[in-house]
């Protein structure tokens, strides 16, 4: 089965808004790969992406816990085959920080942000990534009403998309000041 190709129409479909359509693309993927022990073992990228595109289509389909539950099995799969500092162990941690701001565990949701910078720390084209990553922990301590680190964070968030938008501004228009989900592909939100 063309799990990779069906991921991707996953995230177009979700992207649409046709969550019937993503959902005959990814729930086949992911049923395949768990009747599939060496599958499920062995190929990160395709169980870890399966069960991140299922997550994100529970989530929108407004079934909270079961897309906390699919993400997190993919986090530790992510993190288990792949490593802590891998670009999809960090997109997954960022997406646990999200479940972790909606249900209060602040202190959780800082230590999966961190871990997703630390990833995101090697490479000048992670930078839209540090700069959403900084811009959700600035919300983060915004919400624990610590005002000062929060606006730091912010300025830091701010600095760093405009150095990306400078490098990459061909390709991007930004929409306003607090557009940081449009500096990352939509398969990594």
């Amino acid at each position: 089965m063309p799990i990779l190709p069906r991921i991707s129409g996953t995230f177009a479909y979700l992207a649409l808004g046709s969550l019937a359509e993503a959902e005959d693309m990814v729930l086949p993927c992911v049923q395949w790969i768990e009747s599939s022990k060496v599958q499920w073992e062995f190929n990160a990228k395709r169980t870890g992406g399966a069960l991140y595109a299922l997550g994100n289509l529970r989530l929108a389909q407004g079934r909270e816990d079961d897309g906390y539950a699919l993400h997190e099995r993919a986090l530790t799969h992510y993190r288990s085959t792949l490593g802590k500092t891998h670009f999809y162990t960090a997109k997954a941690s960022m997406k646990m920080s999200e479940y972790c701001v909606r249900r209060l565990e602040y202190s959780e949701a800082l230590q999966h942000i961190e871990n997703a910078l630390e990833a995101w720390s090697n490479r000048k084209i992670f930078e839209g990534y540090r700069a959403r990553a900084s811009y959700r922990k600035a919300r983060v301590f915004d919400f624990m009403d610590n005002k000062l680190k929060a606006k730091g964070l912010f300025l830091k968030a701010e600095k760093m998309r405009l150095s990306w938008l400078k490098a990459f501004r061909p390709f991007y228009e930004p929409k306003g000041p607090e557009d940081y989900d449009a500096l990352v592909p939509c398969y990594v939100r």
